[in-house]
């Protein structure tokens, strides 16, 4: 399994002492910070079931504490846990409905579970959070992780969206990566370059790049289309490249 990404805990760091929901028993809060961190700090080894544990345990004593809903639900996305994961995820945004990366989070999990209506309900959120400029770090992000696949190799197929300048066209591209976290390829969706054939003009492809000594050299072609696919025609693209990769449901 792979680790989380560290700006996942500096994100929620704030709120570890909003883990208790209604206890004020001192030593009850000094024991939920010490194990809040012990399941934090497995997380961040990427030790997820191990960490879970942990999460469950806290959330089995206080259903509201927002810490272990957070970190319960990323840890069971990286166990490919969805499900589970969509479950904390929702309870979290009750509670803090404009958090980015339980937003990001949650996406992710009800993707995987095909709950368009809720992927669509964050998805809003997360790009007016975007388009207000609210969010520093969200501002920097050229991209977000909406689905992820396991592979059968160890490794994942991670499906990016992309935040487009005017927050209507939907842009997406596909990263494979090995077991070693080391990319094995790319393909993602872009508009046909203004040089393209007359009978390609004003279509979008999606395509490999090339690269030469660290620049982009080309594009090899893998589909094209004549107008901007939804999410779900680019989805079953990739799955239908990676069929003998993807584990069967």
């Amino acid at each position: 399994m792979t680790k989380v990404f560290p700006l996942v805990f500096a994100l929620f760091g704030a709120l570890i002492f909003q883990a208790l929901g209604q206890s004020v028993d001192p030593a009850k809060v000094a024991d939920y910070k010490q194990r809040f961190a012990k399941g934090k700090e497995l997380a961040e080894k990427g030790k997820f079931q191990d960490a879970l544990k942990i999460f469950k345990g806290i959330l089995a004593e206080d259903p509201l504490a927002k810490g272990s809903l957070f970190m319960a639900g990323v840890t069971s996305n990286q166990l490919y846990e969805f499900n589970a994961a969509a479950l904390y995820l929702d309870k979290f945004l009750d509670l803090e409905p404009q958090h980015t990366a339980a937003l990001i989070n949650a996406i992710k999990a009800h993707q995987a579970s095909n709950d368009e209506a809720k992927v669509e309900l964050y998805r809003a959120r997360l790009f007016e959070k975007r388009r207000l400029k609210t969010d520093p770090v969200l501002n920097l992000m050229g991209s977000y992780e909406r689905q992820r696949y396991a592979l059968k190799d160890g490794g994942y197929l991670s499906i990016l969206e992309t935040f487009s300048p005017t927050g209507k066209e939907a842009f997406y591209s596909v990263i494979r990566l090995s077991a070693e976290q080391r990319i094995v390829s790319r393909e993602e969706l872009v508009p046909a370059p203004a040089d393209a054939s007359p009978e390609m003009k004003g279509s979008y492809l999606w395509a490999e790049p090339h690269y030469r000594n660290d620049m982009m050299d080309r594009y090899e072609i893998k589909k094209v289309v004549p107008s901007l696919p939804e999410y779900r025609e680019v989805q079953s693209w990739i799955t239908e490249e990676f069929a003998d990769l993807i584990p069967k449901a």
